[in-house]
């Protein structure tokens, strides 16, 4: 969570992480104003959700209309930010470190959930988060990123 320490964040277990999902899920606005028959399980069958893994470094415009879209498509955004080490393992050094990109990412209105990515491996996170919809920058078309976005087409 923003606001943590990288190091803390990378300590949590599967569970933990999962844990700590649940909880950020039910802190919602829109889980908090669900019937208060209707079970977690119920709602996170109707509800949709979008899961972008973004640097953000130096947040710019694209950032911002790919978050917007994901908007549009999805109830609830969730955001997996590199940490530092997880963008330098395939591009420069981030210029403004993870710590201060989470917040940054945090305070936009169109992202409701913040959490730490270390690599550049979907795959862990998408069996805890279970989106309906993936949505990356065309950055992702090329390069050493297109061999993880080519596991989801």
């Amino acid at each position: 969570m923003p606001g943590e320490t990288q190091a803390n964040m990378i300590k949590e277990t599967p569970e933990q992480q999962r844990a700590t999902l649940i909880k950020q899920l039910k802190l919602t606005r829109l889980y908090t104003s669900k019937p208060i028959a209707m079970t977690f399980e119920e709602w996170r069958s109707i509800v949709k959700i979008g899961y972008l893994v973004m640097a953000g470094d130096l947040f710019h415009a694209k950032h911002l209309n790919v978050l917007q879209l994901a908007k549009v498509y999805c109830q609830l955004v969730v955001v997996r930010v590199l940490t530092d080490d997880a963008v330098s393992s395939y591009k420069r050094t981030p210029v403004i470190n993870f710590e201060e990109r989470s917040r940054i990412i945090n305070h936009t209105e169109l992202v409701d959930i913040v959490i730490t990515q270390k690599t550049l491996s979907y795959h862990e996170n998408l069996c805890l988060i279970r989106p309906n919809y993936l949505f990356h920058g065309k950055d992702w078309r090329t390069g050493i990123q297109s061999t993880v976005r080519r596991c989801f087409d």
